[in-house]
């Protein structure tokens, strides 16, 4: 059996960092994902957009989470939690604790659970509405 031996080409004796030719004579990166030398001015911008965007939707959530912390006061997490479970969002579950119930009775759900006793009562009346039972 014969075995077919393979020659040397010019991309093997290139340093191993260099840019090597691909298909079509293009040059592909180096393998440990360095930049081609030069740069490439397309992707920097596109990395700045990206990293400006990111910034500005954690500044937007940031300003959200302490526009709920300001409405809530300290809440308990868990609560929150089960809120966010029976409501299917933050948005949704901060709207209900935030405003007066009537199964407690026009109380705030938010100023209700400031106290251990609170909490319950609330967590009995999210167990009810998460089963259906709304009187």
């Amino acid at each position: 059996m014969r075995v077919a031996r393979r020659t040397a080409s010019a991309g093997d004796c290139a340093s191993p960092g260099a840019p090597r030719e691909g298909r079509g004579g293009r040059r592909t990166a180096p393998p440990n994902g360095a930049a081609l030398p030069g740069g490439n001015d397309a992707s920097a911008g596109f990395e700045a957009t990206h990293r400006r965007e990111a910034t500005a939707a954690m500044d937007r959530e940031i300003a959200r989470l302490l526009l709920i912390r300001r409405e809530l006061g300290t809440i308990d997490a868990r609560l929150l939690g089960q809120c966010v479970a029976c409501f299917g969002s933050i948005d949704a579950a901060v709207a209900w604790l935030a405003s007066p119930e009537i199964l407690l009775g026009g109380e705030v759900p938010a100023e209700l659970a400031a106290s251990a006793d609170g909490r319950a009562v609330v967590r009995r009346v999210l167990a009810k509405l998460r089963e259906g039972m709304f009187t």
